[in-house]
Order: C-alpha cells, then sequence, then structure tokens
C-alpha cells in the first residue's frame, strides 16, 4: 500500500514536470530508400540528425549496404545535408550523435561486413 501511495504521490507532484507537449511537427528528408535509426544533437550553434538510409533493414550481397547521413539546421525547420557517410563494401548502422565536453560533435556509427547475410566482422568508427 505505502509503494502504491508514493507512486501516485510522485505521478501527481513530479510527472507533469516531465510532460511536453508537440509543438509542430516537420518532414525533414524524403527518400524512396528505407531510413531509420535516427540520433539528434545540439551544439549550441546547430541542430544535427543523423540516419541510416538503405535498400533494405539488412544489408546482405542482395542489398546495397547502408550509408550514413548527417543533417543540419540553423533553427529546427530548414535542414540540409550535411556530411554523408559511406564506406565500400560495408553496411554502416546504428548512428549517434553526441557534443563532447569540448563542444565538438562526435558521431559514432557501427560498421558491418557481411557474406552473404552472415555478419562476419563488426567494428565501430567515430568521426568528429
Amino acid at each position: 500500500m505505502k509503494r502504491l501511495c508514493l507512486s501516485l504521490v510522485f505521478c501527481i507532484l513530479f510527472l507533469p514536470l516531465f510532460s511536453q507537449e508537440v509543438k509542430w511537427t516537420k518532414k525533414i528528408w524524403d527518400s524512396d530508400k528505407y531510413a531509420a535509426f535516427t540520433s539528434m544533437a545540439y551544439d549550441g550553434r546547430y541542430f544535427y540528425c543523423s540516419f541510416r538510409e538503405g535498400d533494405a533493414h539488412v544489408a546482405s550481397e542482395n542489398y546495397a549496404y547502408g550509408s550514413i547521413h548527417v543533417l543540419r539546421s540553423r533553427n529546427g525547420r530548414k535542414w540540409k545535408d550535411y556530411i554523408p557517410f559511406r564506406n565500400e563494401g560495408e553496411d554502416l548502422r546504428d548512428p549517434h550523435l553526441l557534443v563532447t565536453p569540448d563542444s565538438k560533435l562526435m558521431l559514432l556509427v557501427e560498421s558491418v561486413s557481411f557474406k552473404g547475410k552472415d555478419a562476419i566482422s563488426r567494428s565501430t568508427m567515430v568521426s568528429f
């Protein structure tokens, strides 16, 4: 009973602090390819959005390998393709954007090599 009461008190007092209202939405990228695994960051000047784009969810010999796109915007409304990342023969996946304590933008990406449908190697790449 104490846990239920504490949970209710928490919800009543603190949940409004965490709730957010969506003011507007906008599509910032449009392509006929499969796009997923977004990450966003703000470095104090620009908003950045990264994602994987490919012909399918998982690459194989039958599908083109995925690439990473990084978009940039000053105001969150008008976006431009900032940096595309491709690595021939490797499927780039799961991009994550971070802003370091010294305000550098850091991109972490997983690189996967396939033989048929089997992943034969995985590595993590970082770019500043």
